[in-house]
Order: structure tokens, then sequence, then C-alpha cells
């Protein structure tokens, strides 16, 4: 009877997270968007191509919207934004990238990634289920992080480029390269109203199983 109870309340518990949580995303019903850029050095550089992946590495093909997070996709999203460095040169000293934010849903952290993966593996013309590709994104270092929220919608956002960033760029000089993006919002905390509703049931699963358990010494 105990495992039972635990096991009810564990289920109620996952379900009235899960209903909280709302399918967080950002930038989403967005599109492709030219004015995006990656600024090294005081010159801007502006993205070539952008687009979706979700975790099992799904594509679809002449989708260039950069959605990243959960409910448009089914499952989790992360994004990328390709770039043509052919006339950058070695010896970058600062970077960032901006982007326009579209909708933020929720806060959340918008970390940025220096991906060893080329604009040709992730062309947004095509369509393919390549879980290398996501693994390629959310695998690869980390440039830069930034804290958005809804707050952020419908605004250019910038992200700074850290020394690893850097590094990337310097290493990439001279060729082309693909930012990876990916927005995670915090862990979904139950309501008040449905942390009371599980109290409840608790409660009344633990009277229930006292009850029975009174009338079976008698």
């Amino acid at each position: 009877m105990r495992k039972s109870v635990v096991y009810l309340g564990v289920l109620c518990l996952v379900l009235l997270t899960h209903t909280a949580s709302a399918q967080p995303y950002a930038f989403g019903f967005s599109n492709f968007t030219s004015g995006n850029y990656l600024d090294i050095n005081g010159t801007p550089y502006y993205n070539t191509d952008s687009g979706w992946v979700t975790n099992t590495g799904v594509h679809d093909g002449g989708n260039q919207n950069y959605y990243s997070g959960y409910g448009q996709c089914g499952v989790y999203c992360a994004n990328f934004f390709s770039f043509n460095l052919a006339t950058l040169d070695p010896g970058v000293t600062s970077a960032s990238f901006t982007l326009d934010a579209y909708s933020v849903t929720n806060p959340g952290t918008f970390d940025i990634y220096g991906t060893a993966l080329t604009p040709a593996e992730v062309d947004s013309a095509f369509s393919y289920t390549n879980p290398a590709i996501y693994n390629g994104i959310v695998d690869a270092p980390v440039i830069g992080s930034l804290m958005i929220g809804p707050g952020n919608s419908y605004t250019d956002i910038t992200v700074g480029l850290n020394g690893a960033g850097l590094a990337w760029l310097n290493a990439n000089a001279g060729g082309s390269v693909v930012v990876g993006g990916a927005y995670e919002p915090p862990a979904p905390v139950p309501e008040p109203g449905a942390l009371m509703l599980f109290a409840t049931t608790l409660v009344g699963i633990a009277g229930t199983a006292l009850r029975r358990r009174k009338r079976a010494m008698r």
C-alpha cells in the first residue's frame, strides 16, 4: 500500500508540474532575418542562413525559423546560424552576436555555441533527420550566454562572446562557421493551487490507508 501511495503521489506531482510549464519557447514564429549578425572587432558579419533542429535531429526543409524551446517542434529544439567569414583575418579581440528575439514566453538562459558544423551540413533548404547535427550544437563549447525573458520580445538582444568564442573565431577566420543556440527555461515549479491539490490528494490517500489498517487490526 505504501508503494502505491508513493507512486500515485509522484505521478500527480509530475502531471501538475508538466501542466504548469506551459511549453516555454524563445524566438517563436520567426523566419529568416538577414539583420542578425556577428560584430567582430566592430565589423558586422550578417548571417547567411538559420534554422532549428529537434533533439532527434529533425529539420523541415525550407524552414529558416530559428525557434528554440518546446511546443512548436513537438519536442525540444535548438537553433543555428551560418556565417561567411571569408574576409575575416585572425586577430579577433572583441565580438558579440545580435539577433531579433521575436517572442520569448518565459525567463531563461540563451546559450550560443561555437560548433564544428559547416553551413552545408545544416543547410535549411533540405529536410533531414540527423541526431549528430543536434549534438554538434549542444555539445559544442559555450561561447556566450544571456538571461532573457518576455521583456526581450520583439527587441534585438546581444550576446557577448567569451574568451573561448574569440579563440573559435580566430581559428575559423577566412572560412565559414555555424553558431548554435539553445534556450533553456528554469525547471517548472508547480502552481500554488496545484500544490494544494497534490497535498489534499496525499492526505486523502493516507487517511484511507489508515482506516483500512485499523479495520484489519480489529
